[in-house]
């Protein structure tokens, strides 16, 4: 073979440069409008075309790449001589040019003849290069493989139940936009015997009455809802007019029953770029099975002999506005599944994305929808160092509904409000001493204060456990600053909700001046249990202590013995710390929910790793809150005091009140409200 010959064959060179590829989508502007949650989910569909892109092309490049191998390895020693490749390779052009072709031949060249020295000179100079593309397509695999599958944090599904509840829903409102059916007038000829040819023309067609009384739903695997309507009736009533015979008019009004009248619809269930469902109606066919009309005055009798013409008229009328309709009755329910919460405010620190992870998971029986359920930082939204686990839902369909909240949805709200740092509570004399009223102090089962006397937050008591705080400090008063270290870790198991949290305890002695002196720090481990319940529409719950892990972290009076302290930390967990927080868990957290949506007979079961509501539902309009008394509100700010005669006030009323329903000691939720 020439050189020439060779030089031709070897044309074909692998080079690219990743970073032109451009995927259609970053250059597609759904809207002129800006709205974050559709820029976000636009944002993630071009990152996804743009790794798989990205992918594809260097797929396409290592199988050149073989296919180039294959030829190399297949040449001639003479031909791997090749001037221009001993060139190629000598002046080190493999980086520059990124031509993975010479680099082949390159490493041919070298591992044939060992002796020529600039071959391996040249080999070093190309080999990163096709260690970064390897590495590169091993990244981009990843990158692909992790964003084109997300585990929901949240699931939400409609069982049959809930299917015929929108049935029901969607027939009604069906049936109104049928109403609004509207015949034109039309006009014809027909010869009828024995009068010969008659014109006719009908005017102005009014719809009397729809009725829709057989109608089912089911759920098409993969697609959406087939929705079917059979023996429907339609009433109309018009006004008529002939002439025969050429100078013969005359004119009535007539009435037109329509029966047999057959609807049917496959409903697709998408998600749109903001991660809402929309839903839209394909395949549709309508029939009517008869047109019977009745004309009324003058010689109706006889113009009742052609009233098959008319007949076949008005159902080819009907059937060409039916499907329409219900084109626009479906695609009608999209502002309302549009009004689905998927960015919902929880307080001034909060928020939680409840956009569609997926595609709607359809099934025989049931429909899943696929919800992110992450809380994040409001303005600031930042990825948790975890991602959620894959959960699968029981097989119940008692209700119509059932929403899975996840343990990663319950840590998100952890760490979101961890980041904002207001997991810290400043706990000051006021707050001590009138809640300790009702509680008492035990140390090792000898009461140190008995119930009904006060427990004061100063170096005088805390001189009882610790004598150098009383002989450096004397007659101080003292502050406690409990700071969560880390996010709270929150577990899911049957039946059982776990919180466990590490914080560091920072005893202060105030100063004359109020400057803060500081006597120890302790580190805290806790854990609570969770009363969880559902509240509205949101998701509510109440903690209980259940255990208190105390070590010194540092002393600035010397050495002590933590344990003395137990009894200290655990009394003003339980009566300061724990209900603040119940007050704000007692707020709740918004659910996922559409328009006016109500909960109805809500259930929920603890699993393992999600909890589960199962619950009916109900679009009436009408929302049912539980009365809540005011007189029991504890403050929930970070850091903050109290009058003493407010506080006293406050705490005498909680001693009467359950904090959940202000109820008193007959509330079914009274023993989680007492200390």
């Amino acid at each position: 073979m020439s050189k020439r010959g060779i030089s031709a064959g070897l044309s074909l060179r692998l080079t690219g440069d990743l970073s032109r590829v451009t995927p259609p989508l970053a250059r597609i502007n759904t809207s002129n409008s800006p709205d974050p949650i559709r820029d976000k989910a636009d944002a993630g569909e071009k990152i996804k075309v743009s790794v798989m892109m990205m992918v594809m092309m260097m797929m396409m490049k290592m199988v050149m790449m073989k296919m180039v191998m294959m030829y190399v390895l297949g040449m001639k020693p003479e031909q791997q001589q090749n001037v221009l490749f001993q060139e190629a390779c000598k002046q080190s052009e493999c980086r520059g040019r990124k031509n993975y072709l010479l680099l082949l031949h390159c490493f041919r060249m070298w591992r044939h003849e060992p002796n020529m020295s600039s071959y391996r000179n040249a080999l070093p100079v190309c080999f990163p290069e096709v260690m970064s593309a390897l590495s590169l397509l091993l990244v981009l695999l990843a990158v692909a493989s992790t964003t084109l599958s997300v585990n929901p944090g949240v699931t939400v599904r409609l069982t049959d139940k809930g299917l015929q509840y929108g049935k029901q829903l969607g027939i009604a409102a069906m049936q109104e936009k049928l109403k609004s059916i509207q015949i034109p007038d039309f006009s014809g000829s027909e010869s009828v015997s024995p009068i010969g040819k008659v014109k006719y023309s009908l005017t102005n067609i009014q719809l009397v009455n729809v009725g829709l009384p057989r109608s089912a739903v089911a759920l098409v695997p993969g697609t959406g809802v087939r929705l079917t309507i059979g023996d429907a009736f339609m009433n109309l009533h018009g006004n008529w007019r002939v002439k025969y015979l050429r100078v013969i008019k005359d004119s009535g009004s007539f009435d037109v029953n329509v029966n047999g009248l057959t609807i049917s619809t496959s409903i697709v269930v998408k998600s749109d770029a903001t991660g809402r469902p929309v839903v839209s109606s394909t395949n549709c066919v309508a029939s009517v099975a008869s047109a019977k009309v009745k004309f009324h005055g003058g010689a109706s009798w006889l113009y009742n002999l052609f009233s098959k013409f008319i007949n076949k008229a008005l159902r080819n009328a009907l059937q060409k506005q039916i499907c329409p309709l219900v084109d626009k009755t479906v695609t009608g329910l999209n502002p309302k599944l549009q009004t689905l919460n998927v960015l919902a405010k929880v307080d001034k620190y909060a928020e939680i994305e409840y956009s569609m992870v997926s595609s709607p998971v359809i099934s025989q029986s049931t429909l899943d929808l696929n919800l992110k359920g992450q809380f994040y930082n409001i303005g600031k939204h930042q990825e948790p160092p975890f991602t959620p686990a894959a959960f699968s839902l029981p097989s119940q369909n008692n209700n119509m509904v059932y929403m899975a909240l996840s343990a990663f949805t319950a840590n998100s709200a952890g760490f979101v409000y961890n980041k904002a740092g207001v997991l810290s509570l400043y706990i000051t004399d006021d707050m001590v001493r009138h809640c300790s009223l009702f509680y008492g102090l035990k140390v090792h089962k000898i009461p140190l204060v008995p119930k009904g006397s006060p427990f004061r937050l100063n170096t005088k008591t805390f001189g009882v456990f610790i004598p150098q705080i009383a002989k450096q400090y004397p007659g101080l008063m003292m502050k406690l600053l409990l700071r969560a270290e880390n996010s709270p870790t929150i577990t899911f198991q049957p039946k059982n909700t776990t919180a466990v949290a590490t914080a560091t305890v920072t005893a202060y002695a105030i100063q004359p001046n109020g400057t803060l002196s500081p006597l120890f720090i302790l580190n805290l481990e806790s854990s609570v249990s969770a009363d969880v319940y559902v509240r509205g529409l949101n998701i509510a719950g109440r903690l209980t202590l259940n255990q208190l892990k105390l070590s010194v972290g540092t002393s600035y009076v010397g050495q002590f013995q933590v344990g003395v302290l137990d009894s200290v930390l655990r009394m003003v967990l339980k009566v300061v710390v724990i209900p603040i927080v119940n007050v704000q868990l007692d707020k709740g957290y918004p659910l996922p929910a559409i328009g006016k949506m109500n909960l109805v007979n809500p259930q929920l079961q603890i699993m393992k790793d999600y909890m589960l509501i199962g619950t009916d539902v109900n679009f009436t309009g009408e929302v049912l809150t539980p009365s809540t008394s005011t007189s029991c509100v504890l403050p929930t700010t970070a850091a903050f005091t109290l009058s003493a005669s407010s506080l006293k006030t406050l705490m005498h009323s909680c001693s009467r009140r359950c904090f959940t329903c202000g109820a008193t000691s007959s509330c079914s939720r009274w023993k989680a409200c007492v200390f």
